[in-house]
């Protein structure tokens, strides 16, 4: 035996959608409920390979192994599965064999194999030999394929016999009538013994010889399809009808095709009557006439003609015969997709959801959208428009309804825009898209003369409107992070301005700059070290007053906030203990990012609530040293994380050593003894004040053995856990 080797590559379950999708045709299409699966697996047949590139070809030509199961020789199977194989016929191109061999020849020019493959279906289920028969019909096609069997070759060299010498017609050009008839009868011609007879002529008296049966058979092939699409395409001027039973039909339907010809095709001289048109005029009247339906065109030809009739009617599919069932399928279902995308294409297009989508990046410009959007509300999303933001802050869910509804009543009564409000609560704010104008400064101008007063004069909290003209509406979602940057001059203009790009603009050479509080921050630095926090309070109020009153940018502002906080909490650090420092970092931040006066005053008010002035004494009224006291401030937040010595000194920038003299010399204790009253103390506020069991409190405290607590608890109470509780309760 030759050294063919045989390969089954399958998809892995999660990945075999082709198995899946045929046994789903197979149940539905044949009605083969008894089948319970359906396995493919591609079958290769290699010969002329060394086994070095044969091993690295089955895991990067042949297979995927993440997605790819692959077997050598057999694969695994069920006792009762029914198995077939399908393989192209002789002659036919194989694009995945042919494609492997490249592939293979890549790992190593040198190589020159030879591949075949096949597709291998195996069957599981209770499937009986006609069943078989009718799913064997569905998976071949017999134009190209056949079916083959499960034996490995000795050879994949294909041995082609030396072909019969062409057959000539003897005595063609010269045959009698009669004996004529007789020859074309024998051969099945397409053509016309007519036909036939003027070929003879041809060969008489140009030739001067006899034809070969290669010569006839394609002069028939070329007069078939010339004669057919001659035919089709040839114009009809004289029209007559038989009498029959189908005459007044079928003529009655004629003249409804003249009338309908003539209505489309009014003063044009070029579309004539024929049998192309006939065929295609119904298609090309429902489109005139606005009906919405999809067609497939199955054709037996790739004449030009035919695929330029059906570019112009826009059919949806051009299906070439015979016709493949899952081909067919496959375009329908495309079909079917493509209807109920347009169908909840329109169903969704509401103005509302059109300029949703907008905002989120969802539209580029489209032939089909813009149709719909032009159809049904006189615009496309290429249009310019108007985009008045009104911004509510943390009042957005308060005043959220009664914006929407004062918005309404004023706007609605306006006919030289029209306007689409969203309440837009990721944003906290109301955007109302002004559209289908031109005149969008005289709308910008409504805004601030009309709109903007009457909502500040309705509306308590923050009330912060901006105005932006855009060029496209499909791009609304670019200028989403413009509208802070523009909000933000919030700061600067106060309520009741209509903030703009063009108000900006025109205001910057009014806008001063901005001298930075020094003297009062000193007095912060020494309300700070000295703790005495109302003064600090007083120090930021101070600094928000002053710069509530400032005309300049609000970045600048903003900066001088930033650089105030940071530097009392640097000085703050010095002396204190700061316990949430990112926190409070997160806070200096959401003033960086602020809009409006109260949100900066609520953010510092919360920052200062994390500083804390009181000492905390260990014993009695004993002050300790700042390193000390900090040290025990971290034992008692932190004894239920099992902090050591250790990484409190390396928090606090000293050795070990001299943390544990420091700490013994001043608390009279041990940093570990201290964590294990801090631990004690808890555990027993635990057990007389829940319900917890022995476990959970070992776990809040920083033990991992419920055991080894309650002997700690014991060395250190005189009694068990257990017994403290009874006894105390």
């Amino acid at each position: 035996m030759a050294d063919v080797k045989r390969i089954y590559v399958e998809k892995k379950e999660p990945y075999a959608v082709a198995a899946k999708e045929l046994k789903q045709e197979l149940k539905s299409y044949l009605g083969i409920d008894t089948l319970s699966e359906v396995r493919v697996l591609i079958r290769y047949d290699v010969e002329s390979i060394s086994e070095d590139v044969y091993k690295k070809a089955l895991v990067t030509v042949f297979s995927e192994p993440p997605v790819d199961d692959i077997y050598e020789g057999r694969f695994p199977k069920k006792e009762n599965d029914k198995v077939f194989s399908v393989e192209y016929l002789p002659g036919q191109f194989d694009q995945r064999a042919d494609s492997a061999e490249q592939c293979v020849k890549l790992l190593n020019e040198k190589e020159e194999p030879i591949i075949r493959s096949a597709t291998t279906y195996v069957l599981s289920g209770d499937i009986s030999e006609d069943e078989l028969a009718r799913i064997k019909s569905y998976c071949i096609n017999p134009v190209d394929s056949r079916e083959t069997d499960e034996v490995v070759p000795e050879t994949l060299v294909t041995v082609f016999e030396e072909p019969a010498d062409v057959k000539i017609f003897d005595g063609f050009k010269d045959m009698p009538e009669d004996e004529l008839k007789a020859l074309y009868d024998s051969l099945g011609l397409a053509m016309t013994f007519k036909d036939f007879l003027h070929i003879q002529n041809y060969f008489h008296g140009e030739e001067k010889r006899d034809p070969s049966m290669t010569e006839i058979r394609v002069l028939d092939t070329y007069w078939s399809d010339h004669c057919r699409h001659t035919t089709f395409l040839t114009e009809l001027k004289n029209v007559t009808f038989e009498d029959g039973d189908y005459k007044a039909p079928v003529e009655k339907t004629y003249n409804e095709y003249k009338k309908a010809h003539d209505e489309i095709y009014q003063g044009r001289d070029d579309k004539f009557v024929s049998l192309m048109d006939i065929a295609l005029l119904g298609m090309k009247k429902l489109r005139a006439e606005a009906f919405d339906f999809k067609v497939v065109v199955l054709s037996g030809t790739e004449n030009f003609q035919y695929a330029k009739q059906a570019i112009e009617l826009s059919v949806d599919g051009y299906i070439m015969k015979p016709i493949r069932p899952l081909e067919l399928k496959r375009a329908l279902m495309q079909i079917c997709e493509k209807m109920r995308n347009e169908y909840w294409l329109n169903a969704s297009f509401t103005v509302e959801n059109l300029l949703i989508g907008c905002m989120n990046g969802q539209y580029q410009p489209e032939n089909k959208l813009n149709e719909i959007t032009v159809r049904n509300y006189g615009f496309t999303v290429e249009d310019s428009c108007g985009m008045f933001i009104l911004w509510l802050g943390e009042d957005f869910e308060k005043n959220k309804a009664e914006a929407v509804h004062l918005l309404k009543r004023s706007l609605q009564k306006e006919n030289k825009f029209r306007v689409c409000i969203l309440p837009l609560e990721v944003w906290q704010g109301i955007f109302v898209i002004v559209y289908q104008t031109a005149e969008f400064e005289m709308a910008e101008q409504y805004f601030q003369e009309n709109i903007v007063p009457m909502l500040c004069s309705n509306l308590n909290g923050d009330v912060v409107c901006v105005w932006k003209r855009i060029d496209h509406m499909m791009d609304l979602w670019q200028y989403r992070t413009k509208i802070p940057l523009l909000r933000q001059w919030n700061l600067t203009l106060g309520r009741g301005v209509l903030i703009s790009e063009k108000g900006i603009a025109g205001r910057e050479l009014e806008l001063l700059p901005l001298k930075y509080p020094a003297e009062l921050e000193l007095r912060a630095r020494d309300c700070t070290l000295a703790g005495r926090k109302k003064e600090l309070e007083k120090c930021f109020e101070e600094l928000c007053e002053m710069l509530e009153g400032q005309f300049c940018f609000p970045e600048t502002l903003k900066d001088c906030l930033i650089r105030f906080s940071l530097n009392i909490v640097n000085m703050y650090k010095i002396q204190w203990e700061l316990g949430a420092e990112i926190q409070v970092l997160i806070l200096i931040l959401e003033i960086g990012q602020a809009t409006s006066w109260k949100q900066i005053r609520r953010a510092i008010e919360e920052l200062l609530n994390y500083f804390n002035f009181e000492k905390e004494d260990l014993q009695g009224n004993e002050a300790f040293s700042m390193m000390v006291r900090k040290a025990v401030e971290m034992a008692k937040k932190y004894y239920s994380e099992g902090i050591t010595l250790e990484e409190t000194a390396s928090r606090l920038y000293v050795s070990e050593e001299y943390l544990s003299t420091q700490f013994k010399k001043e608390t009279q204790s041990s940093f570990t003894e201290t964590v294990r009253k801090f631990r004690i103390e808890k555990i027993k506020d635990l057990l007389l004040n829940s319900k917890l069991k022995l476990n959970q409190i070992a776990e809040l405290t920083g033990y991992s053995d419920p055991k080894y607590m309650s002997r700690v608890f014991k060395e250190e109470v005189g009694m068990l856990p257990t017994e403290f509780r009874k006894k105390m309760q």
